[in-house]
């Protein structure tokens, strides 16, 4: 999820941090987070950045039907101090933190179990 926002540019890192570095002082974020949501942006970096959210509204709203646009930009950028650094990017022993990496691994782990049903060969 971050790897993704940062290879595009949308997101800093810091260049490196010690070990006493408080987290909350080493962490990626969206450097231009305020300006996207001051220029109502929200939704369009949203789509930028997951174009399958644009064919998926639902993802945006929670179950009372509010929009949740903001809320949704504001994780992916890394605002929650409670989440920082640790939001993995599948690459690292912390992917599990990834809000993204729950729904994706068992439903590959269940496309891995039907190709093996259904004999198709381990290429």
């Amino acid at each position: 999820t971050l790897a993704r926002i940062w290879r595009k540019g949308w997101m800093e890192c810091p260049e490196y941090c010690s070990m006493d570095t408080k987290p909350e002082d080493c962490k990626c974020a969206c450097t231009d987070l305020s300006q996207w949501e001051d220029e109502h942006k929200v939704k369009k970096m949203l789509s930028d950045m997951y174009p399958g959210l644009a064919s998926a509204p639902d993802f945006l709203e929670d179950d009372n039907g509010t929009d949740i646009s903001t809320e949704m930009l504001e994780l992916f950028c890394n605002t929650d101090s409670a989440m920082n650094p640790h939001v993995g990017d599948f690459m690292q022993s912390s992917s599990p933190l990834d809000p993204l990496f729950w729904p994706t691994h068992p439903t590959l782990d269940r496309l891995w179990q039907w190709r093996k049903i259904n004999g198709f060969a381990n290429d």
